[in-house]
Formats: C-alpha cells, sequence, structure tokens
C-alpha cells in the first residue's frame, strides 16, 4: 500500500506505508520549507552555484546542463524513494525550529 499527497499538482511526498500520518504530514512540512526557501533564491543557484569555467577564457558562466529545477526534482526523489535504501536527510521535528 502506498500514500500519494498531491499538492497544486505535483507529488510532493511518496511514501510507504510504514509511515504514520503524523510522520508523513512531518516530512512533507520539512520538505515543503526546504522548497520554499530554496524557491526564494532559485536565480542565485541557477547563476551563482551551477557554474562552469569556461576553457579559453577562464570565466565562470552559468550552467546550460544543470539547473535549479531539475536539482529540485532530483532532492525530491533523494528525500523521499531515496536509491539503495539511502534517503537524503531532510531533518526532523525539534523545539527550535531549525531544519
Amino acid at each position: 500500500k502506498m500514500k500519494i499527497i498531491l499538492l497544486l499538482g505535483m507529488t510532493l511526498l511518496h511514501a510507504s506505508s510504514g509511515l504514520s500520518t503524523g510522520e508523513i504530514n512531518s516530512e512533507m512540512q520539512r520538505l515543503l520549507y526546504i522548497y520554499f526557501e530554496m524557491d526564494r533564491i532559485e536565480n542565485e543557484i541557477d547563476t551563482k552555484l551551477f557554474l562552469y569555467e569556461t576553457p579559453l577564457e577562464s570565466n565562470w558562466v552559468p550552467s546550460a546542463i544543470y539547473k535549479y529545477a531539475d536539482f529540485r526534482e532530483s532532492l525530491y526523489v533523494m528525500a523521499t524513494e531515496g536509491v539503495a535504501g539511502k534517503k537524503f536527510y531532510i531533518g526532523e521535528d525539534v523545539t527550535n525550529g531549525h531544519v
């Protein structure tokens, strides 16, 4: 049995039934918070993080291959489904609000 949560037409969490409803809600909230914060700086990620050095001029320019949208999608897969039994750790519920 699988649970799929949809919000605004996109899958946000895909989890096995081994998680309780509270755990699913907490995981979804953390993932949404991370997405919200990353979406705010999407342009900076694309123009200042995903760069490559041009061979002749040795200038750093935004990548034509690596883009924020793909990174976000990959993070979703790693945080919710994982690969080879490993997931990207997105934090846990803590009283001080830090993820």
